[in-house]
């Protein structure tokens, strides 16, 4: 549900230890262990909870979801900061976390 309404084309949940939770994006361990070093570098240039990453092939969302747990959306649209926070509250809720 979440994949079609918010147009995304693959997610990973992973912990901010870098463990993998689920998700549907490839090399999900390989990927999980690489999103807290990613994260930490975006900081680096610009302090936030989330970021939005465009590549010429897609668009990246990396949030915070809780304090323990981390999402990476591949998309193919810009969602809006209302969209993003739409969809970690609904992820907060299917989680049930």
């Amino acid at each position: 549900m979440l994949l079609r309404k918010f147009e995304i084309s693959g997610f990973l949940l992973a912990t901010t230890e870098g463990l993998p939770i689920s998700g549907t994006l490839e090399s999900p361990e390989e990927l999980s262990a690489k999103l807290p070093e990613l994260k930490k570098g975006l900081a680096e240039i610009e302090p936030s909870n989330d970021y939005l990453v465009i590549t010429p092939s897609a668009i990246y969302c990396i949030l915070q979801v809780t304090s323990d747990v981390m999402m990476l959306t591949k998309g193919t649209r810009v969602l809006t900061w209302e969209e993003i926070e739409e969809l970690k509250q609904a992820t907060r809720e299917e989680l049930k976390i």
